[in-house]
């Protein structure tokens, strides 16, 4: 058996046995240590059912340091109180002590280092403390962003998960990889909403780069727009698709996706020459919304009305059924946020002599009827395009970085923190520096970052933000915002107001309208045309994607 089939045999016991580590993410324990402990013997016994399956007798791992290795759960130099934040700081802040004294190169070198991408589904940056939110959604999160370097400003590609991860994956743009979500009625006349994703043979992605570089890199996803067969496998050695656990919930759960991650974790820790590239995609914050009772019960008590969900543009729509759902969209960024603080003491507990960079981020946002609609993949409103984006690990210094950005950056820019080549095809730039708490050039107003869904193209400039958006009838629409002013973009800005624009950017977008035309022409009849299998559009439609 494979480690993937590991994986995903690990997580059914789980379920079969009563989710018994469910306790260690809720965050309601009291005392740091016991808590600890039974984590540990929890990751004991994962590393021996794992070595047992693919053929070790794991005598080893109960032998030597790696009993010791229990006492590196609490942190060094620091005594932790523990409440629903309590020891979810992992030592990452107090690991950056002990590197206090090495000199400026060695500090700002993460070469070898263990790396963790977490991908939240729909998580819109506005929702979080530590960008502003003022409900309190994200404790854990907003102490994890407070150790490293967080972008203040970061645009997603395109506002639907599979354009958006092959931009992040691959550090190109939609125009360029292919695979734009157009909706029905387009101005091209082809339909590929309902059309199977392709990622490019020709570009490199990310995870074959940490794979050729001697990486161990495992993937727990629970998407099922993210099928391995598509493309989004390439480069991982072990790609874990969890399926829901029972039909109450259209996506396996957060804790689910921790426990799995746990096992990788422990997997990872038996073959200390290799550092791990892991990958973990959360969908708890995407709808439907069936956040934890206990958060609920915090953030949107009395809501009984879980079943109020659309994807689209809405007309005659219950405001109070709209303000229910955004309250169950925050209660679930909060259930979440419990899940995160699992992981990172799981993360903690890694131990050995590798440090681990985590950096946590989101395909895209969700739209609560802020521009007349609700869900995403059909607009390109902050609502839906901001996205948060934090590196941590304890040679990166805690910053903000304010420059606007792009997720086209991501690949480029982890590859550069690790030390690793990136290919010259990338759209994006490496943020390295940024990072690293060095100045960083090409963040100024005239940085250039794109979004598009189809015949819907976004140009930003700074503060300054266009949409244009082209349909098979009538003349289509402009629409200019000033994000200094209106960061919610509920003020258009007319054409006196603009009159001082650079004409580059009407221009840009024009030209991304017709780089998409060009590339949908190319590719008629490929396989970016064939439909998604059955079972796949059963789940999709249980998220909302159905037409």
């Amino acid at each position: 058996m494979n480690f993937s089939s590991t994986l995903a045999s690990g997580v059914r016991l789980t379920r079969i046995f009563g989710q018994f580590n469910r306790v260690s993410f809720r965050r309601q324990a009291k005392s740091v240590y016991p808590l600890r402990l039974v984590r540990a013997i929890t990751n004991r016994c994962c590393g021996l059912v794992v070595r047992r399956i693919l053929g070790d007798d794991g005598r080893q791992w109960m032998q030597g340091p790696e009993v010791d290795r229990m006492q590196a759960w609490v942190p060094r130099g620091k005594v932790c109180e523990m409440d629903r934040r309590g020891g979810t700081t992992i030592a990452l802040a107090l690991l950056i002590c002990a590197s206090c004294s090495e000199s400026e190169p060695e500090k700002a070198s993460l070469v070898g280092s263990n790396v963790v991408v977490v991908v939240v589904d729909a998580l819109r940056a506005d929702r979080l403390g530590t960008y502003g939110y003022e409900r309190d959604t994200s404790p854990i999160l907003d102490e994890f962003a407070e150790q490293g370097a967080v972008f203040d400003s970061v645009t997603s590609p395109a506002s639907q998960t599979v354009p958006s991860m092959i931009s992040l994956w691959s550090g190109v743009y939609p125009h360029h990889h292919g695979n734009q979500y157009f909706p029905k009625t387009n101005s091209i006349g082809v339909e590929r909403k309902g059309a199977r994703p392709a990622l490019p043979d020709s570009s490199s992605l990310l995870a074959e780069s940490f794979l050729e570089a001697g990486y161990q890199t495992v993937a727990v996803v629970t998407n099922p727009w993210l099928q391995a067969e598509y493309g989004f496998g390439r480069g991982f050695e072990s790609y874990v698709l969890l399926d829901p656990a029972n039909s109450a919930y259209p996506y396996a759960r957060g804790d689910e996706v921790s426990f799995a991650a746990e096992m990788a974790i422990a997997h990872a820790a038996s073959n200390p020459d290799q550092p791990l590239f892991l990958y973990l995609h959360f969908m708890d914050v995407h709808a439907p919304y069936w956040p934890s009772p206990d958060e609920q019960a915090l953030l949107a008590p009395g809501v009984t009305d879980r079943s109020f969900y659309a994807n689209g543009r809405l007309r005659g729509v219950d405001e109070s059924k709209m303000r229910d759902a955004s309250r169950l969209y925050d209660a679930e960024v909060r259930t979440f946020d419990g899940f995160l603080g699992g992981l990172l003491e799981s993360i903690e507990a890694m131990g050995g002599n590798r440090e681990t960079l985590v950096v946590l981020t989101a395909d895209h946002g969700d739209e609560f009827f802020e521009h007349g609609g609700m869900g995403h993949g059909f607009s390109l409103y902050e609502e839906v395009v901001h996205v948060p984006l934090v590196f941590v690990h304890p040679r990166i210094p805690s910053r903000r970085i304010k420059g606007p950005v792009s997720l086209v950056d991501f690949a480029p820019t982890l590859l550069a923190l690790l030390g690793l080549e990136a290919g010259s095809d990338m759209d994006g730039i490496s943020l390295a520096q940024s990072v690293r708490g060095q100045a960083q050039h090409g963040l100024d107003g005239h940085r250039w970052v794109l979004s598009e869904l189809g015949d819907l193209k976004l140009v930003r400039s700074g503060d300054r933000k266009l949409i244009l958006a082209r349909e098979l009838e009538g003349p289509g629409r402009v629409e200019r915002f000033d994000l200094a002013r209106d960061p919610y973009e509920q003020s258009r800005l007319s054409d006196a107001e603009t009159r001082e624009w650079p004409k580059e950017i009407s221009d840009r977008a024009e030209a991304l309208l017709n780089a998409s035309r060009q590339e949908v022409s190319r590719e008629r009849g490929s396989k970016r045309f064939d439909p998604i299998p059955d079972a796949v559009q059963e789940r999709l439609k249980a998220l909302g994607y159905s037409d």
